[in-house]
C-alpha cells in the first residue's frame, strides 16, 4: 500500500506541475473541500519593483520556470515525491510560506495553504493532496494568465 500511495504521489505531483490531473481523486471531507475563489481573481498589475516577463517567457517547453513553478518544483514537489514524513514539517512551513505570500486577489489561497499545512502537521497525505488540488483547481488557471511571471517572496 505505500507503495502504491508513493507512486500515485509522485505522479500527481509530477502532472499537477503541468496541468493533467493524476490518480483519481477521493471524495474531500467536508472541511477539507476545494475552496472556490470568491469570484474571478481582477486582472493584476504586478507590485512597483517587480520585473515581468514578457507573455510565454517562461514554464513553457524550452523555456526557464517561471518564479512559483520554479519554487513549488524545488520544495514542495521535491518534498512529495518523497514517501517520508519526516519531510512533512518542511512541507507545513513551506505551505505555510505560500500562505503568507498570498495574492490579494486569490481571496482564499492563503486559507488553503494552510489547510495543506496542517494536514502535513497531521500527517494526513490525503487531506494535504486534497488541500494543494484544491487550490490548483482555483487558481491555476488564473495565475498562470496574470501572474506567471511574477515573484511572491
Amino acid at each position: 500500500m505505500k507503495d502504491a500511495r508513493a507512486a500515485c504521489l509522485s505522479v500527481v505531483v509530477s502532472l499537477a506541475f503541468v496541468g493533467i490531473a493524476g490518480c483519481e481523486k477521493a471524495s474531500p471531507a467536508a472541511s477539507l473541500a476545494p475552496i472556490a475563489p470568491a469570484s474571478s481573481p481582477p486582472s493584476v498589475a504586478p507590485s512597483a519593483g517587480v520585473t515581468t516577463a514578457s507573455a510565454g517567457a517562461c514554464g513553457n517547453p524550452g523555456q526557464p520556470r517561471c518564479p512559483l513553478q520554479a519554487w513549488m518544483q524545488a520544495t514542495l514537489q521535491a518534498y512529495l515525491i518523497r514517501d517520508d514524513a519526516s519531510n512533512l514539517p518542511r512541507i507545513a512551513a513551506a505551505l505555510e510560506k505560500l500562505a503568507n505570500a498570498s495574492p490579494a486577489a486569490y481571496a482564499n489561497w492563503s486559507l488553503q495553504a494552510r489547510r495543506g499545512a496542517e494536514a502535513a502537521r497531521r500527517q494526513d497525505f490525503s487531506a494535504l493532496k486534497e488541500a494543494c488540488a484544491g487550490c490548483h483547481d482555483a487558481y491555476r488557471t488564473a495565475f498562470r494568465a496574470q501572474m506567471r511571471d511574477r515573484r511572491l517572496f
